[in-house]
């Protein structure tokens, strides 16, 4: 209706700035006409005739000057109103004559086709997501199974702390191991120095052996002394010589046994140095057994409980994949979203495919889009039907009667 109007405007302003135009060659004609008589008989009122009708003639031009300047503006609007309007209209013109110009048969052809490609797509996309659907259910109960389960926590957590409790245990069991190991290895080396104690004591026993068989000889020979005196003194001496006899008697037995003393103080001296060296070495030997049994024992707890922590943190990282794997399960329901879309498109071309067919007065296009909206249940279907159309739309306003997914 615009661009007819528009066209109409134009061609009436064409039409004026062309009789206007025209009407510049009916004075020039006048003019002519009216300079004959004038240049062939050169009278008064000829030349005032003449100069009279050049005067019209100017105020008429003058006139007409003005009206084309008008005329010539208005076509030049109407001009730019055509093309404005042309350049709205041109691509409904395209959309309208292509849909006039497209044959039923191809639409009749083409719109199945269409609607088979959209139940392909629907039908593997379907059967790809529940494969993957059931892939991940899988995993989820493998590490349901493996105690990653999130329902299990307080249950693993507890079964976790009961390893830790046993860890302390295990160390406060095996600490007073070391603990008595190192008491023995502390007892043995009192008795070491009680050894060395006792050797010192032998020493003492063979100086004092010595010293027995030095006042031996000293008694012996103080008997030899006493006897010669004897002798000299003659019957007054007989007395004191049997006493010097007796005292030397008695110097060889000390001296006999003192040696006899030594000789047993040297051996059980030899035993003692024996054995403190034999008790020396096993002392050394069993700290150095205690040191590396403390440094295995220790290393095992460290190991334990590092196996501890390992544990614990592959529990962590395992509930931190299911969760992953839970939230790949809940965004793989796009699929329910995909097949809803496709439902609606797979329903609105059949609904075309049977108008067609049946040769059913095709409604307009605000009924159709309107009937096509009633059947959206996502707000992502309001929203393309809204951006589709440049118009807001009644549905996609009322949240609470959407489906969200």
């Amino acid at each position: 209706m615009q661009v007819t109007r528009s066209k109409l405007a134009y061609g009436t302003c064409s039409r004026q700035l062309g009789a206007i135009k025209l009407a510049y060659a009916f004075p020039a004609l006048i003019l002519v006409f009216s300079a004959v008589p004038v240049f062939s008989k050169k009278s008064l009122p000829a030349i005032i005739s003449f100069f009279g009708i050049l005067l019209v003639l100017v105020i008429w031009t003058r006139l007409n000057q003005k009206k084309e300047l008008e005329a010539e503006e208005a076509l030049a609007t109407a001009a730019a109103n055509k093309a404005h309007i042309r350049h709205s209209y041109a691509p409904a013109q395209a959309v309208t004559l292509v849909s006039e110009q497209l044959p039923s048969e191809l639409l009749n052809t083409v719109l199945p086709v269409w609607q088979n490609h959209v139940l392909t797509v629907k039908s593997q996309t379907e059967n790809a997501v529940i494969q993957l659907i059931n892939s991940f259910g899988s995993l989820i109960q493998q590490f349901d199974e493996a105690g990653f389960s999130s329902k299990a926590s307080g249950e693993n957590s507890d079964k976790h702390q009961a390893t830790i409790n046993l860890i302390n245990l295990c160390q406060q069991d095996l600490e007073p191991v070391i603990a008595h190991l190192e008491q023995m290895i502390d007892s043995k080396g009192e008795l070491l120095d009680a050894i060395k104690t006792l050797a010192e004591s032998v020493a003492d026993l063979k100086d004092m052996a010595h010293s027995v068989g030095v006042i031996a000889a000293q008694t012996n020979l103080l008997a030899i002394n006493a006897s010669i005196e004897a002798a000299r003194a003659g019957a007054h001496g007989r007395g004191f010589a049997v006493v010097a006899g007796e005292v030397r008697r008695l110097s060889l037995i000390s001296g006999e046994t003192g040696k006899t003393i030594g000789e047993r103080v040297t051996q059980i001296n030899e035993v003692v140095k024996s054995t403190l060296k034999t008790a020396q070495k096993a002392n050394e030997q069993d700290r150095k057994v205690m040191q590396q049994s403390g440094k295995v024992v220790k290393e095992v707890l460290g190991h334990v409980q590092s196996l501890g922590d390992a544990a614990e943190e592959m529990r962590s990282r395992g509930e931190v994949i299911r969760n992953d794997v839970e939230n790949l399960l809940v965004t793989l329901q796009y699929q329910d979203r995909v097949s809803q879309i496709l439902d609606v498109l797979d329903r609105d071309i059949g609904k075309l495919l049977k108008t067609m067919a049946e040769q059913i007065p095709m409604p307009s296009t605000a009924e159709w889009m309107a009937d096509l909206e009633t059947y959206y249940t996502m707000h992502d279907q309001h929203s393309s039907h809204v951006q589709a159309r440049g118009t807001p739309s009644q549905s996609a306003s009322k949240d609470d009667e959407i489906t969200f997914f």
